[in-house]
Parts: structure tokens; C-alpha cells; sequence
């Protein structure tokens, strides 16, 4: 029996939580490198940024999966998470731009054909 079915959590709700913390790690990660390139990083501001930036979307998206038992709560736990992810997604977006400017995302206007 792993820990997850201990918890009782729909197997729909763990996954979106994995995915969801995932795509926070991948996000925090980058901009520790970007800071680290860009010789801004100060270990000293880190827990503070953690505590500020970080655990509390990760703390609230915990307790609405925990709470994803009951109906209402899993139908919030999962707007928080589409919430939390176009956030971070949008965050990871302007980070690689940063790293490897504007040519890293294909541009719209070359798609069109005419």
C-alpha cells in the first residue's frame, strides 16, 4: 500500500498535484539558474522567496487535494491547479525568453500562410 492510497486522494487529484508541483520545481530551478547567470542570486533571499513565492501555492494546492473527497472542493482543487499552472507556465514562458531571448518561442506570423 502506497503512502498516496493512504491518504485516500482520487487518483485523478494526485496526479494533477504531481504535475502541478512539477511544473513549480521546473519554474523555481530556472530561476535559480537565470539569478546565478545573471549573478543576482543571494542564498540569504532564498528562503525568503520559498516562503513568499513558493509554499503558498504549493501548501494550498495540498490541502485542496486533501480535501478533493468531497465534490465541491475537487471542482475548486482543480480550478486552483488550471489557476497555479497558466501562472507558472506564464512565469517559465518570460524565464526562457530571458535565457535565450525572443527567438526561443516560434513566432505566430511565421505559421501563416498566404
Amino acid at each position: 500500500m502506497s503512502a498516496l492510497s493512504i491518504l485516500n486522494m482520487p487518483s485523478d487529484v494526485i496526479a494533477t498535484l504531481l504535475a502541478v508541483l512539477g511544473i513549480i520545481l521546473v519554474d523555481t530551478l530556472l530561476g535559480v539558474v537565470l539569478a546565478i547567470s545573471k549573478e543576482q542570486f543571494d542564498i540569504r533571499k532564498f528562503p525568503q522567496f520559498l516562503k513568499t513565492s513558493v509554499l503558498p501555492f504549493v501548501g494550498g494546492l495540498i490541502i485542496l487535494a486533501l480535501a478533493a473527497g468531497n465534490t465541491e472542493l475537487k471542482a475548486i482543487f482543480f480550478a486552483s491547479a488550471a489557476a497555479t499552472v497558466a501562472k507558472f507556465l506564464a512565469d517559465l514562458k518570460d524565464k526562457i525568453v530571458a535565457m535565450f531571448g525572443p527567438g526561443a518561442f516560434p513566432s505566430t506570423d511565421d505559421n501563416k500562410t498566404g
